[in-house]
């Protein structure tokens, strides 16, 4: 009788898991449908450029439309919200920037964390903040400026965007510095770069684009780049470290999915994005607009987007930012 008990119990064990495996088999591969790609930003920027040129690509890799929904708004909050609240099923995503990042630093009744409510899945592309003077300045390189800064506190207008990373990062950039200059805020960077060339700013940082026309006119210099390494796109300007200041800033795009979505899935998403970054035509694209592809693991994503978050809390602590 026992023989027959454990016979059977085998028998069932081997049932239900001949039974399983059936059903594994039988589920169809990701993804058997439309995604859509969700992105915080209007039509026309690099961040939707980007989005639409994955969006094609991936469309082709995986048989099935892949399609960009814009959401602008607040900041970004707006289109982080829509992919948090998604179903974790893979087919809804979002490539967004990182301004995710910084609204526990700059809102006090924030809701969203990016690390708690969103799975990163590929860091795709960055490009460094720049630091500019202007023709207004006889200053033009780092050292004439910290002499200047030092010497008349005050009179020196460092222009940025108030809760982003300009701000962060011109703070931190001061304080290392050790520079006491007026911070005059602006809705957006063009205005302050409107303002650098009316002379009511004299420094500011930026992306690289932002600025090559004003100096190609002789209005602006670089004075440093906020990297590791210098840019491919002008390695005559000398980073910070180079010239003794410990300011890294560099903003990003990259992809995600709402938390719980299967590591599968995520995998697979991953691995397109890798290979997009691969893409020789696509990198040629990006470099022109001043970006630069990456692809990365979501384990290493989710390690930059870790020590970002430790270093931006820090710039915001011995600036005295505090979330209103």
């Amino acid at each position: 009788m026992k023989s027959i008990a454990a016979a059977a119990l085998i028998a069932a064990a081997l049932s239900a898991t001949l039974g399983c495996a059936t059903v594994q088999a039988q589920q169809p591969e990701y993804p058997t449908k439309t995604v859509r790609m969700v992105v915080p930003a209007g039509p026309g920027t690099s961040l939707d450029l980007l989005a639409r040129s994955m969006s094609e690509v991936f469309t082709k890799r995986f048989g099935q439309t892949v399609y960009v929904e814009s959401k602008p708004g607040a900041g970004g909050v707006l289109g982080a919200n829509e992919a948090k609240n998604a179903p974790p099923d893979g087919y809804t995503l979002l490539l967004s920037y990182d301004a995710m990042e910084n609204y526990p630093i700059f809102i006090k009744d924030n809701t969203f964390v990016l690390s708690r409510d969103l799975a990163p899945v590929s860091l795709m592309a960055g490009y460094p903040m720049v630091f500019v003077t202007t023709q207004t300045m006889e200053a033009k390189n780092l050292k004439d400026i910290l002499a200047y800064g030092k010497a008349n506190p005050g009179k020196i207008n460092f222009g940025v965007v108030p809760n982003t990373i300009s701000q962060l990062y011109g703070v931190l950039f001061m304080k290392r510095a050790g520079i006491d200059a007026t911070i005059v805020p602006y809705s957006t960077g063009l205005g302050f770069i409107q303002g650098a060339l009316s002379g009511d700013v004299q420094v500011f940082p930026s992306d690289y684009n932002g600025v090559i026309e004003g100096m190609k006119a002789g209005k602006f210099k670089i004075f440093a780049v906020a990297s590791n390494n210098r840019m491919k796109q002008d390695p005559s300007i000398p980073t910070f470290k180079e010239q003794g200041l410990d300011v890294i800033a560099e903003a990003w795009y990259g992809l995600f999915t709402p938390k719980g979505a299967s590591p599968a899935i995520i995998n697979k998403l991953a691995a397109a994005s890798a290979d997009f970054a691969k893409m020789p035509d696509m990198i040629d694209r990006f470099q022109k607009i001043g970006l630069e592809l990456y692809g990365n693991s979501p384990a290493e994503f989710a390690k930059r987007i870790a020590e970002d978050t430790a270093a931006r809390t820090e710039a915001a602590r011995l600036g005295g930012i505090e979330p209103k």
